[in-house]
């Protein structure tokens, strides 16, 4: 179901950067997690690149959870494809390290996004 779904991911994802609505995103990224398990849906999204909407969304979110589900996300959606998406995987490390230090007293995000950059 990945090439039917992940383009409407993509356009609530986009209509979403306008209305930022954290529960829909949360939402969006919960689908994104559970399409992007597979090797060829992984490439689907890159390719329709929601991994740069995702990482425009990491600005303005302050609820850990959410930010989180984002961050974990664009984990999967990245993995194995680093090296084809090095741009988005550099911004999605410096935008990790950029919340583990505004957020120096939420361990829970620090520990999670840790973990993260620790599968790469």
């Amino acid at each position: 179901f990945g090439p039917r779904v992940l383009p409407l991911v993509k356009e609530l994802l986009s209509k979403n950067a306008q209305q930022h609505n954290n529960n829909l995103l949360f939402i969006i990224c919960l689908t994104i997690h559970e399409f992007c398990n597979h090797s060829e849906n992984r490439k689907i999204a890159l390719s329709l690149s929601i991994a740069p909407l995702l990482l425009d969304a990491i600005e303005q979110i302050e609820e850990t959870n959410v930010l989180y589900c984002v961050f974990l996300a664009l984990c999967f959606m990245l993995w194995e494809n680093t090296e084809d998406h090095e741009k988005d995987f550099k911004r999605f490390v410096s935008l990790a390290i950029q919340k583990m230090k505004q957020n120096d007293q939420d361990t829970k995000l620090q520990l999670g996004l840790a973990v993260m950059l620790g599968n790469y």
